[in-house]
């Protein structure tokens, strides 16, 4: 008959501690990719309050799809430029990191519907178009940059 050294008790007690505090943690939290929202329209109030919950998060990224120069006459901190009438927009949409979340406006919303619409031909997962644009931003009085 094999008896277990008391050595080897607390090593197998040990290691069945561990298996089961890893197994009953499994899924009790999601990772974050799973806890954003997949591709939606969302008003500019909605995207402001995004924004703010987001403002330390590198993975968010505000995507202006205006020409250069409306974007040079007024834009939302911390946009990134991307001409949407621009010769190589797809080829500058394929580079960027499909597993960030985008937030995407234009002037009205037009341009941002086409690109929204592009984006997820591409299979960005995670893309909020924000609907009326920098004008209903603008009316709605929440802040740009100019």
């Amino acid at each position: 008959m094999h008896t277990m050294k008391p050595g080897n008790i607390l090593y197998v007690f040990l290691l069945g501690w561990v298996v089961i505090a890893l197994l009953s943690c499994a899924g009790t939290t999601p990772p974050k990719s799973s806890q954003r929202q997949p591709s939606e329209n969302i008003s500019p109030a909605e995207a402001y309050t995004l924004i703010q919950e987001h403002r330390a998060d590198l993975d968010f990224v505000i995507l202006d799809v205006r020409t250069p120069e409306e974007f040079a006459q007024e834009h939302l901190e911390h946009a990134v430029n991307l001409d949407y009438q621009g010769p190589t927009f797809r080829e500058q949409l394929e580079i960027l990191n499909k597993q960030k979340t985008y937030l995407v406006y234009c002037k009205s919303e037009k341009r941002t519907e086409k690109a929204f619409q592009l984006m997820k031909e591409l299979h960005f997962p995670y893309i909020y178009n924000m609907t009326g644009g920098i004008d209903q931003w603008s009316k709605d009085k929440l802040p740009v940059v100019k």
